[in-house]
């Protein structure tokens, strides 16, 4: 799911003149038990480390078709396995665009 946006920040490093650029990885925190109550936040957590392609040559493709979109008139249809913002706007009856 972090695939695009790390290796984004690949490609963009070199220009801040961090370099190399040679490994990705996803560092997250996962609670380790059941919060006890609402009232008292008491949850330990433990780290996991998720190692991601180094890929950052699918970028630019990518970013001409978001600009592809942004430009358009109308946005693209949507896909029909879509669980996220467009069935929310179907269900709504609400508009993206206006």
């Amino acid at each position: 799911m972090y695939q695009v946006q790390l290796n984004a920040y690949a490609l963009a490093l070199p220009f801040y003149n961090i370099k190399p650029i040679t490994k990705l990885s996803l560092l997250y925190c996962e609670p380790k038990e059941e919060l006890d109550s609402d009232e008292d936040f008491r949850l330990g957590f433990t780290i996991q480390s998720l190692e991601i392609d180094l890929q950052p040559e699918i970028i630019p493709n990518l970013l001409l078709k978001a600009r592809g979109i942004l430009d358009s008139d109308s946005p693209p249809p949507a896909k029909i396995s879509c669980k996220g913002i467009c069935s929310w706007l179907e269900t709504t009856g609400k508009e993206l665009y206006k």
